[in-house]
């Protein structure tokens, strides 16, 4: 198994956990060993005749010692692991050699080439060698080779432990590679997170920089438009008077618009306030332009069925249409009318000023660097509502907003 990829991996695998599935227990696995460890010097000191016990037991110790040393300061490095492996193999052998009962280190030395080895090629090595090893070693001892023995004491053990070790070594590979999926899902989640978040505080710039647009800036609009009106009437007073009453009242509802702009959405819009709203933006566009361009509404009173959102659209429509017109369309009239019929819902502003095309309008501001006609489309398909330009050079111009009736609030709350 490949020690190293997993140590690699490390801090990503805390992310989701832990690490590896073999170092997330390694203290469990130092428990365990050490008991082995323990379990079997115990075993040579009580079964092993003295001295011939400290045969056995000083290759165990030292095998203790490199683990120690190598193993327990953190989980080995391939470098150091491989080291600790030929130690075992070593000692191994050695003791094998030495005496019968050193067959009992199989318990943790065919565990420990599997775990600190540096891949399947390494452990297919590593048991070869321990293999010729070992019947070396029995050779050595017992002054011949028996078949049978190296059969049952070398060949059967090392590959019943090396089958095991590979169907072991399968299953934490499944395990890791499915810790894998986890953290790369959760790397994608938390990717979306952060595109949806800057999608969200994208929408949200876009929908404040056509609300300021829709009101504040078309207020400031008719202020500017008052205060050139006001500079040609310095030399007649009452006209003036009345010209800076206008300039505060447009200022007035512009701090008003800037109020519920910062509260939008905290608060609930009855009818009443919402024709209301309509009533007043079509007097403030005559007071924007006065002798220049009469503004007749027709405001019907009937509850409109209409939930917040639409109602802002609607509003929001007849403000830029309006804005439109003063500034662009060189009308003598224009006729706002609102309706509300059975199914449906419409506010139509037509004027009988300059017109333009609005196919050439697709996709393009109103000209002078703001949302205009697109920010009026886009806020009407974001509801569903239907927005119709009429419109050709020379003959006037007629916008319609249609919103269907949700009768989510009926009569004047």
């Amino acid at each position: 198994m490949d020690r190293a990829a997993v140590r690699d991996e490390g801090t990503d695998a805390e992310a989701v956990g832990g690490t590896s599935v073999v170092e997330t227990s390694a203290r469990w696995w130092h428990l365990a060993f050490y008991l082995c460890f323990a379990g079997t010097a115990v075993f040579y000191a009580v079964v092993i005749p003295w001295p011939e016990a400290l045969l056995a037991l000083a290759p165990l110790a030292v095998i203790v010692v490199a683990y120690s040393l190598l193993v327990i300061p953190d989980w080995p490095s391939p470098n150091r692991g491989r080291a600790y492996v030929l130690i075992v193999i070593v000692c191994f052998v050695v003791a094998t050699t030495l005496t019968p009962y050193g067959a009992f280190m199989y318990f943790f030395a065919l565990g420990h080439i599997w775990m600190f080895s540096g891949g399947l090629r390494e452990v297919v090595i590593a048991f070869i060698v321990l293999a010729a090893g070992l019947t070396a070693g029995i050779g050595i001892r017992t002054g011949g080779l028996n078949p049978l023995d190296i059969v049952l004491q070398v060949v059967l053990p090392c590959a019943g432990s090396f089958a095991m070790g590979l169907w072991i070594d399968r299953i934490i590979r499944q395990s890791e590679d499915r810790a894998e999926l986890l953290r790369e899902l959760r790397r994608t989640q938390d990717e979306l997170a952060r595109v949806n978040h800057l999608a969200g505080a994208a929408a949200e710039r876009e929908r404040v920089a056509r609300d300021i647009h829709d009101t504040l800036a078309q207020g400031f609009t008719s202020i500017v438009l008052l205060s050139e009106a006001g500079l040609d009437q310095v030399r007649r007073p009452a006209e003036a008077e009345a010209t800076l009453r206008s300039i505060r009242r447009v200022a007035h509802d512009n701090l008003g618009e800037a109020r519920a702009l910062v509260q939008s959405g905290q608060q609930r819009w009855d009818d009443t306030a919402f024709l209301g709203a309509l009533e007043r933006t079509c007097a403030r566009a005559q007071t924007a332009s006065p002798g220049r361009t009469e503004v007749r509404a027709a405001i019907d009173k009937s509850a409109t069925g209409l939930d917040v959102t639409e109602k802002i659209v609607v509003l929001r429509g007849l403000q830029e249409a309006l804005s439109n017109v003063i500034k662009h369309a060189e009308a003598a009239s224009v006729t706002v009318t609102f309706t509300a019929a059975e199914d449906t819902v419409r506010l139509s502003v037509s004027d009988d000023g300059i017109g333009f095309d609005p196919d050439a309008e697709q996709g393009a501001t109103d000209g002078h660097g703001h949302f205009g006609l697109p920010s009026m489309r886009q806020r009407a398909a974001e509801i569903g509502a239907d927005l119709s330009i009429a419109s050709r050079p020379g003959h006037g111009t007629r916008l319609d907003i249609t919103v269907g009736r949700t009768g989510r609030e009926a009569g004047h709350a």
